[in-house]
């Protein structure tokens, strides 16, 4: 298994098993033009990951002033 960490406009036409966006969406300018880029790059077999933090208050309070 390979990991690669980098942008995803510098992998445009390859194809991955997994595409993983794990607390990336809410630091994106454009965030409906980035989850199509990254579905590009995903097999149609293959499976997305995307995970942020809710905007509620609890998970305010717990992500960002408690875990910061």
């Amino acid at each position: 298994m390979t990991y690669i960490n980098t942008t995803v406009e510098e992998h445009k036409g390859t194809d991955y098993d997994l595409v993983c966006c794990s607390e990336v969406v809410e630091h994106v300018e454009n965030q409906a033009n980035f989850i199509r880029d990254c579905l590009k790059l995903v097999k149609p077999t293959g499976h997305m990951f995307v995970s942020t933090i809710a905007k509620t208050p609890e998970s305010y309070i717990m992500t960002i002033v408690l875990g910061e």
